[in-house]
């Protein structure tokens, strides 16, 4: 491959490196190689905000910054989790030094390039050559994917992994993170576990932990990831991923405490990842630590205010933080980083409702106590839209714990905090972390835990009436309590009741204008299952692999073909990137 043949394929680049001297020569042998759009920056942050709003061919980063919270490591986890990588651009990390094994665990990532300092001009090029001769042989699957065909971009993908030829192992583990947005766990742990008989590497274990949780088999999971944790260094990259699946793990059993035990190891090995600093933040904040809560909230919105990445109700938090030791001036910065974050991303019902939030806590430090009620009380109001969501729950209840009883009955609060335990109790988790938002009131924690035992009573009642002789009559009554409550647990119990139970209905019209019903729920009201704001984010993995170039709003598992998995294993990985 000719410079001129590199340069068609790399027209810009940007160069992420804390150092201005190895900045200064990076750029110029990157223009010396026929790349002559490049873009330099000396920050993580800067580089972070220039990818998500930008397009590169090339992003060549440095591993360390010296002095500095962020690490190139941590800039890509941050790109890999939220899907900021387009498949078709190349990702190389230079480094101080590194292992075998640190180059070949690189290309299992998203890394298309391993370099180690000090390297010559032609040792870059003969790196990006075989980065862009790997994009090309593996441009059938990225074509696929972008294509809207990700069942053939599965099949493709799995048959390149059976074969054993080169780039076999990354194969195999992008299809299984296939299988895992097919909603296919339990046959990417399958794959996930014919790739660990062959491979030494933690991430086959991960993924095992990571099917097991999607599949429900929490505990399986956990003991996975506990098993693993046993042979991993303490401060590797691969176990701060252990160490955030964990909390994640834990999260769903409801164990808070202990998730953020996790979530505080996971952040203390990358302290430069903006997700993970805001997780931390947030559990704390919810489990009353304020001092740690403040730490981790500041830490994050120095990190990232102004990333995509970034979650808005970070200010929010520390507000409410900051409020509680009397600083007034902490409360005004959070109002400007809330009409910054407007100023960025545009104004939407959330941040309204925040600044009005923040704004009521405003009053309260300047004790207006009566104006700070009848905001409060306004903004209550908004409690029973669908766009309400359990992030915005959190921060009312923890505004009503504020708020004195004799301004407000508390029987009034505890009304709308049962439509909103309805709505929103869609797993045990979610109700605790409104009972924790709630905080001394009474009969409003008593009307959340009575509406959460309602939903769960429905669902039981539910799945067992669709097994017997009636699925039909069930599963519509299933539904109907879904549509009287919008709780999103109920809509996805119904829909998988009708997928299993299909078979069965002799009235083929009932069971499309169900599934139809069913389906539309979920679309309105999925996020609630997923998305726990500042603590589970939606689409978020630890340890996943992106998938870049995947877009799609819904399971469409039907597209994949029957797995044969009996001999998926390559008979001789090889490693993805030359040491």
């Amino acid at each position: 491959m000719s410079d001129n043949t590199l340069a068609n394929h790399i027209q810009n680049a940007l160069l992420v490196e804390g150092n201005d001297l190895m900045r200064s020569v990076a750029a110029s042998q990157l223009r010396e190689l026929g790349v002559q759009d490049v873009v330099a920056v000396g920050r993580i942050a800067a580089a972070r905000e220039r990818l998500e709003r930008e397009r590169y061919d090339l992003v060549m980063c440095s591993r360390e910054f010296a002095g500095r919270e962020e690490s190139g490591q941590d800039l890509l986890d941050e790109l890999r989790r939220a899907q900021l990588l387009p498949p078709d651009t190349v990702f190389v990390m230079v480094a101080a030094g590194a292992t075998y094994q640190d180059v070949a665990d690189a290309g299992e990532a998203s890394i298309d390039g391993f370099l180690v300092r000090p390297y010559t001009t032609e040792s870059l090029k003969r790196r990006l050559r075989e980065a862009i001769n790997r994009r090309r042989l593996l441009s059938p699957i990225f074509t696929a994917l972008h294509d809207g065909e990700p069942g053939k971009a599965f099949s493709r993908a799995l048959a390149r992994f059976q074969s054993g030829e080169s780039h076999a192992v990354y194969c195999g583990r992008l299809a299984a993170e296939m299988l895992l947005r097919f909603y296919r766990p339990d046959d990417a742990e399958t794959l996930f576990r014919r790739i660990a008989a062959n491979h030494t590497a933690a991430w086959p274990l991960l993924g095992v932990a990571r099917a097991q949780s999607a599949a429900g088999k929490l505990t399986d999971a956990q003991e996975t990831i506990e098993l693993l944790r046993q042979s991993l260094p303490r401060n590797s990259d691969i176990g701060a991923d252990a160490h955030e699946l964990l909390g994640q793990i834990l999260i769903e059993h409801g164990e808070l405490n202990a998730a953020l035990g996790h979530a505080l190891l996971a952040t203390e090995i990358t302290p430069g990842c903006v997700i993970r600093a805001q997780i931390a933040g947030t559990l704390s904040f919810y489990l009353e630590s304020p001092e740690q809560s403040i730490q981790h909230l500041e830490r994050t919105c120095r990190l990232g205010s102004r990333s995509r990445l970034f979650n808005p109700l970070t200010w929010v938090l520390l507000a409410f933080a900051r409020l509680g030791q009397g600083d007034a001036k902490a409360l005004n910065a959070a109002q400007l980083g809330l009409v910054a974050c407007v100023e960025r991303r545009g104004d939407d019902e959330t941040l309204s409702f925040m600044i009005r939030a923040v704004q009521a806590l405003q009053l309260r430090a300047h004790r207006n106590h009566t104006a700070a009620t009848e905001l409060v009380r306004e903004l209550s109001l908004l409690a029973e839209q669908d766009r309400f969501d359990l992030e915005a729950a959190n921060v009312l209840l923890s505004l009503w714990a504020l708020t004195p009883a004799e301004e407000w009955p508390a029987d009034q609060r505890a009304r709308i905090a049962q439509g909103l335990g309805l709505r929103l109790g869609v797993s045990k988790t979610a109700t605790e972390l409104m009972c924790l938002a709630t905080g001394d009131q009474p009969e409003v924690v008593e009307a959340l835990r009575v509406a959460q035992q309602q939903i769960v009573q429905f669902g039981q009642r539910g799945v067992q009436r669709a097994a017997g002789r009636e699925p039909a009559g069930a599963l519509a009554q299933l539904l109907e309590q879904a549509e009287t409550t919008r709780n999103a647990k109920l809509f996805e119990l119904a829909s998988l009741g009708l997928t299993r139970h299909a078979a069965r209905f002799t009235d083929a019209a009932q069971l499309a204008e169900l599934t139809e019903r069913a389906a539309q729920g979920l679309r309105l009201h999925a996020k609630a299952v997923s998305h726990i704001g500042g603590i589970q984010r939606a689409g978020r993995s630890a340890a996943g692999l992106p998938v870049r170039g995947w877009n799609h709003d819904a399971s469409i598992k039907a597209m994949l073909p029957t797995m044969d998995l009996s001999s998926a294993a390559p008979a001789n990985p090889t490693p993805l990137l030359p040491a």
